[in-house]
């Protein structure tokens, strides 16, 4: 099983959180990571959070558009919206 989804990242937070919202295009995710965009380390985050929430390994999960923006569009294979889903509950 594989999906696309949209992420959208905010950097320099204090916490590590998610949510997860469904529109009319979709499910998005919002990430909320203390990483700033320098030298690629938010999109590090941001893979090896997703990797952590969804417990599948990081080489799974790919930044496909958005590399230099909050807004991005990740391939992620394996079991994905509905395991973070469960965790949420």
């Amino acid at each position: 099983m594989s999906e696309i989804i949209e992420i959208e990242v905010k950097t320099g937070s204090k916490l590590k959180k998610f949510e997860i919202s469904e529109k009319a295009g979709g499910k998005k995710i919002k990430l909320y990571i203390p990483e700033r965009p320098v030298d690629n380390k938010a999109n590090e985050a941001v893979i090896k959070y997703l990797s952590e929430i969804l417990n599948i390994p990081k080489k799974n999960i790919e930044i496909i558009k958005g590399l230099k923006v909050k807004n991005k569009l990740v391939h992620i294979l394996g079991r994905v919206i509905m395991a973070v889903r469960m965790r949420n509950m």
